[in-house]
């Protein structure tokens, strides 16, 4: 059995890398937002001190690390990192929407 041995395009592998480093940033500032949105909204009024974009974008960074899953046989195309930011930000909108709309209510 002889196994083919796939060539690396390393100019599309930098241009992938670079895609996904481009959409991380706006990712992680729309989590940070809605994160700091709804937790000035929700817990501040419990006692706790209020937090600002780069505190909320920093407990996202570490609730992201405790949650990482180490499986390397996962497929990391571009197609497929480029959905999951997408659906990151777009859940975190509706999770501000959704305390919105909450706190409208209160």
């Amino acid at each position: 059995m002889s196994k083919e041995i796939k060539e690396v395009d390393y100019g599309k592998v930098f241009i992938n890398f670079m895609i996904i480093i481009i959409l991380i940033i706006p990712t992680y500032m729309s989590v940070g937002f809605c994160g700091m949105k709804l937790w000035n909204w929700f817990i501040v009024p419990l006692g706790v001190t209020q937090i600002d974009m780069l505190q909320a974008m920093g407990i996202f960074v570490v609730i992201s690390f405790l949650r990482m899953d180490f499986n390397v046989n996962k497929d990391f195309t571009n197609e497929n990192s480029c959905g999951m930011l997408t659906m990151v930000i777009v859940s975190s909108w509706l999770s501000l929407l959704t305390g919105s709309i909450i706190k409208w209510l209160m």
